[in-house]
Order: structure tokens, then C-alpha cells, then sequence
């Protein structure tokens, strides 16, 4: 509304109050920059304040769009070539600093999201799903880009902390080399596959005689929005049995209905068989520390660590933060897509929802249980958390197609009894079975 008369003056203190808010607004759009305020490069021998600051790095783990290093302080008998940190300064960082993470770089592969992309996702998208909404939020389509949703508590603790990273050509060949060593099949990807960026994540891997880190992949923790109604199977328990059709596979999985309603039956055996799986990695690491006692007693020292990341682990995830944080991810997955993969044409919006809500099934909780020390507090944190890329969406539409014409969702043969489904199944309809 125009006025009638001239404006009033401003007051010296009202005029300071309106520039101030001018400033505020004008700062939030200004747009955010990812890009990194720390780069690694390898060390230049000469300069002795590096060399006191010099890391390696150690191959800890490969998935499908990313390779893991762990970050190591360097010493001269390591005899491999060592790098450094620094700020945007031309500021070494400190080597005890960084060794307590790991960096992730990404393999290049197509459907796979760039770093910025990455880094903005995470920050504008993820994260604001696990933060508390304040009241004057609520309903505040600022919160995300892709949903708006009250969350009554903050579950922030769980997300990894994320630092971007610039690497030099010539840090990117030594670690595709250090890659190469571990990873053959990934000898096809050479450096110009490769963006010069990686992320520095929180090193959540286990601690020799202490601390057993169990990753586990909660996937769908709600059925599939597709599913018959009659289905027998939950989708991961599905899409497992189809596997086995195709050949014997290890089972490394817990039916994800039953992990996120807490069942103790489930989640104990689960946890025994990770824990002992993930500690009897290194063969004779137990030697090394008791070289003194008999194979028997070493089996059975073994048996009583196992026992007591047990004893923690279970009760955690039956009823403590990580069955709270479980719930949370159900909750999220239930609101982003009701609807399923298969759902189309979609809006922007609901493109959005489902990528999002495609991320949470495939991220990662890793949970650091300090056995040896029971006072210790247990730590756990969300990984792979990367925002999925608009170009899966055919591949998930695919994959649940063969599902559902594969007949897998109402397979009685599948043996997948652990199914939490199936349990239903079973207990309220036995006359079927």
C-alpha cells in the first residue's frame, strides 16, 4: 500500500535496525560454496615442518561408487610416499588431527553424484531430516527441499561430520595406485576417471583389542509400497531370496522389520555372528597379543570378547539411541515415498521425495562398541548418505519389476523364515503353512 502523505523519517536506531535485516537477508541469498577449505598433497621432503606432519594413507574398505583410506600418521619406515594437509592459509594441519579419519574418494562411475552435489545434498536435504524442529519452523518449506515435517527430537548425533577435501593430480594417482593394490577388478579407472575431490569422514573402524565397529544396512525398514498384499517376504528378504536362486551367497543381513521393531531373538544371533565375523578378520591378531596360551583358550578368549560386544550391542539397538535412531529412518522412509518406485509420472517434488527416501535405504549405521572398557560410551553414525542421483530411478523401477513378476514377494520355498513377515505369517494363519 502506497502512502498517502510523505514517509516518516527513520530514527538513528530504526535505521541501524533495517540495515541490519537488509544485511541478514541479502547474506542468506547469497549462495553457499562447497568447495573445500582444505587440500591434500604429498609432502615436499626438503621442509622439515611437514615432514613432522606427514600422513599416509591405508586402504580400509570399497563400495560400488566409493573407495575408503584410512588416515595414518607417516614414519620413515613405512618406506611409501607420505602427504600433507593444509587450510586455505598454506596451514599444515596437524597429523594427530587427521588420523582420526578416513577419506573417501569417489570411483567416477556414471550414475554417481559429483562432490558439490554431494556436499549440498547433505548439508540442504539430509541433514535437516534429523534436526529438531524448532516451532517457528514448523511447516517452513525452507527445512528441506523435499519434504516439510515436524521432528519432535534431534537425532543430529548420528550424522558424520563431512570436510571436503581438494587432491592433487599427483596425490589422486598415489592414492588410485594404493586403490589398484587392494581393489584389482578396479583396474579399468584410471585418474582422469576421477574428480580431484574427496571427503573426510569420522573413522568409525575398530580398535584392535578394544572397540568392534559393526556396520549395518538397515534398508527398507517398511514394506514396499508395490508389494501384493499377500506378500510372504518384506522387500530385502525378496530381493535376498532371489539372489540365492542365482547362487549360494553368504548371509550378512538381519530382515530389517524385525531390527527395527527391536526383536531381541533377531538382533542377538545377528549381532553374535557380526561381531565374531568382524573380530576374527585378521588371523592370529589374538596370537600376537598372547602368543603364551593354546589355540583352545584363544578360541575361547575370543568367544568371551564376542559375549561382551553382545551384551552392549543388543540392548542398544532393542531399546536404547540405536533403536530410536531405526525408528526415525522408518518414519522418514513411510512420509518420503508412500507411494513406491513404481509410482509415475512424478512432480519434482515427489522425484525429490523418493531419492531421498532411496538414500535411507541404502545408508549405513556403524556402531563402535567399546567392549574392553564397559563404562565407555557406545558411538554410532549414519553413513552413505549421499544424496541418490535422478538417474536410478529406472534401475529401481527394474529391480522392483523383477520382484514382483519373479514371483519373490509370495515365495513360500524361499527359506526365508526369518523374514519378519513370514513370522506373521505363520503365527496368525498356520493353517496356510
Amino acid at each position: 500500500m502506497d502512502f498517502e502523505g510523505p514517509r516518516p523519517s527513520l530514527s538513528e536506531e530504526e535505521n541501524s535496525d533495517a540495515k541490519s535485516e537488509a544485511a541478514q537477508e541479502s547474506h542468506a541469498a547469497s549462495p553457499v560454496s562447497y568447495e573445500p577449505k582444505i587440500r591434500c598433497r604429498l609432502t615436499r621432503d626438503q621442509i622439515t615442518s611437514e615432514s613432522s606432519n606427514s600422513v599416509r594413507f591405508e586402504f580400509l574398505a570399497e563400495g560400488a561408487a566409493n573407495t575408503v583410506f584410512r588416515v595414518v600418521p607417516y614414519s620413515l619406515q613405512d618406506g611409501k610416499e607420505s602427504f600433507v594437509f593444509e587450510d586455505d592459509q598454506g596451514n599444515i594441519l596437524a597429523k594427530e588431527k587427521l588420523a582420526k579419519n578416513v577419506l573417501r574418494m569417489s570411483k567416477g562411475k556414471p550414475k554417481t553424484l559429483k562432490y558439490k552435489e554431494i556436499m549440498e545434498g547433505f548439508e540442504t536435504v539430509v541433514k535437516p531430516l534429523f534436526r529438531k524442529t524448532e516451532p517457528s519452523e514448523e511447516g517452513a518449506s525452507s527445512r528441506s527441499t523435499a519434504i516439510k515435517l515436524s521432528i519432535n527430537e534431534s537425532f543430529e548425533e548420528f550424522i558424520m561430520d563431512h570436510e571436503g577435501v581438494a587432491i592433487t593430480p599427483e596425490a589422486i594417482k598415489a592414492l588410485l595406485a594404493e586403490m589398484h593394490t587392494h581393489c584389482p577388478d578396479n583396474r579399468h579407472i584410471e585418474s582422469h576417471h576421477l574428480e580431484e575431490r574427496g571427503i573426510l569422514l569420522p573413522d568409525m573402524s575398530s580398535v584392535l583389542g578394544s572397540v568392534t565397529t559393526i556396520e549395518i544396512k538397515p534398508k527398507w525398514l517398511l514394506q514396499s509400497p508395490n508389494a501384493p498384499r499377500d506378500a510372504y517376504l518384506c522387500r530385502t528378504c525378496a530381493l535376498q531370496a532371489s539372489r540365492q536362486s542365482k547362487k549360494a551367497i553368504k548371509k550378512t543381513w538381519i530382515c530389517p522389520l524385525a531390527l527395527v521393531a527391536g526383536n531381541k531373538a533377531a538382533i542377538e544371533p545377528y549381532i553374535r555372528h557380526r561381531s565374531l565375523s568382524t573380530m576374527a578378520e585378521k588371523p592370529g591378531h589374538h596370537v600376537l597379543h598372547r602368543p603364551s596360551r593354546d589355540e583352545e583358550a584363544l578360541n575361547q578368549h575370543l568367544e568371551d570378547e564376542v559375549e561382551a560386544v553382545v551384551q552392549r550391542a543388543v540392548p542398544y539397538l532393542t531399546t536404547g539411541p540405536g533403536h530410536h535412531i531405526l525408528q526415525h529412518i522408518r518414519y522418514l522412509q513411510g512420509q518420503l515415498d508412500p507411494a513406491g518406485v513404481l509410482s509415475c509420472p512424478l512432480s519434482s517434488t515427489e522425484e525429490d521425495r523418493l531419492r531421498l527416501a532411496m538414500t535411507l535405504r541404502d545408508c549405513s549405521l556403524f556402531i563402535r562398541i567399546p567392549w574392553a572398557d564397559p563404562n565407555a560410551p557406545i558411538e554410532a553414525k549414519l553413513g552413505d548418505l549421499d544424496f541418490k542421483s535422478r538417474g536410478k530411478k529406472q534401475d529401481w523401477s527394474m529391480k522392483e519389476e523383477g520382484l514382483l513378476h519373479g514371483g519373490w514377494y509370495v515365495d513360500l520355498e524361499s527359506r526365508m523364515d526369518e523374514c519378519w513377515i513370514a513370522q506373521g505369517w505363520k503365527k496368525y494363519a498356520p493353517h496356510y503353512f
